[in-house]
């Protein structure tokens, strides 16, 4: 697997939340967005198995914050399971974590298609505004 960014030592922000998305042929896509104090960020990576890696890197609105922790109300968050249980031999993996202040928390998920987590996961990828990798040529 290729590079992923993680929240587990992640303290110099007052909270963030990371998704990952793995592809079933190694691309990586990670979207943090993180608040200190009034300032919201994001940062994206795409790492595709096939093409250029693409880096972005902003300010976020308080709409799209306020969007943001409505996702992750809706999606119950803190209280999803850790790992969805379930796995198949082709999909992609997704990895969503929170830090709030010392609280951490992270689930994973195969292939979410819908639902409050696809619903967050998707959310970020937007609000990042790069594009879900595609694992083929």
């Amino acid at each position: 697997m290729k590079s992923r960014f993680s929240l587990v030592d992640c303290t110099s922000v007052d909270e963030a939340y990371n998704l990952t998305h793995v592809g079933c042929f190694g691309s990586v896509l990670n979207v943090c967005v993180s608040r200190k104090a009034e300032l919201i960020s994001m940062t994206g990576n795409r790492e595709p198995s096939f093409g250029q890696p693409q880096r972005i890197e902003g300010l976020l609105t308080i709409s799209d914050w306020i969007k943001l922790k409505d996702a992750l109300k809706e999606a119950e968050f803190w209280t999803l399971p850790k790992d969805h249980g379930f796995m198949g031999l082709d999909g992609w993996i997704w990895i969503i974590e929170g830090r709030e202040g010392q609280r951490y928390h992270s689930s994973e998920c195969w292939c979410p298609e819908d639902g409050a987590f696809h619903n967050l996961g998707n959310l970020m990828v937007g609000i990042s505004g790069l594009d879900s990798p595609i694992d083929m040529p």
